[in-house]
């Protein structure tokens, strides 16, 4: 009436512990085959209860009070602890977080002069440099939500998501966007901002829209997710501490 069973092992890949936790999973698997017989093998359980309840909540338990405010509100204060601290830096070129927001600010004012509001998709055609990051803290600092075009997609896909989104302006450099962003105001980040004096900036929630990405559109249509500045900052936070860059 009973099951007897041997384990022979590779002591060089496995130790003792790993094997005894195999031996509780495979019995685990027995108990769940007894005790519902027509079930597929795929939905037996493996774990044992507490194992289970381990993994599923207690490994998972990592509760952080992440504050709920802006992109724009956390750079001001970093602006404020280290204002002449390099914020970017590129080859030769670098801006200090007193700089990058100063740079952003004025950017910020010339959107509002051209019609920019609170939660309206901005378009950002830029390589990978100290612009970037001026457009992206001018857009939020103007209340927009950024639109992120890698200039590495296929044509058809950028003018789906620029016509998707709704794009009216676009940030980039030179003629870059001419192709694709055919009927919005292009605004070369090569040049000084155009106009903005007087131009009042708004106070945002942590609710506020910050990017709209794009899915890849395996399944159909690309499709638009947006991203908050709370999400944001949450996400920000969470990989300053996980890699450790304070």
């Amino acid at each position: 009436g009973a099951l007897c069973l041997s384990w022979t092992y590779n002591t060089a890949l496995f130790s003792s512990e790993t094997m005894e936790r195999f031996c509780v999973n495979f019995e685990t698997l027995l108990r769940g085959a007894v005790a519902c017989p027509g079930e597929r093998i795929g939905m037996l359980p493996l774990m044992s209860a507490p194992e289970h309840r381990a993994v599923s909540q207690e490994w998972n338990r990592r509760e952080v009070a992440y504050p709920s405010t802006t992109v724009v509100e956390e750079f001001a204060q970093q602006v404020r602890r280290s204002a002449r601290k390099v914020a970017v830096l590129q080859g030769g070129v670098q801006l200090s977080y007193a700089e990058l927001d100063a740079d952003a600010e004025r950017w910020a004012r010339c959107l509002r002069a051209h019609g920019v509001s609170e939660g309206m998709a901005v378009g950002v055609y830029l390589p990978r440099s100290p612009s970037l990051a001026v457009a992206l803290l001018g857009i939020w600092k103007a209340g927009g939500c950024a639109v992120l075009l890698d200039g590495q997609y296929p044509q058809a896909r950028l003018e789906y998501v620029v016509s998707d989104s709704g794009l009216r302006h676009v940030l980039t450099q030179s003629e870059m966007a001419v192709g694709i962003a055919r009927g919005c105001v292009r605004l070369c980040m090569e040049g000084e901002p155009d106009g903005g004096e007087g131009q009042v900036l708004p106070q945002l929630s942590g609710q506020a829209a910050a990017c709209l990405f794009y899915t890849s559109g395996s399944t159909g249509e690309p499709k638009g997710v947006v991203m908050r500045h709370a999400g944001l900052v949450n996400y920000a936070l969470a990989m300053i501490e996980e890699l450790g860059l304070c």
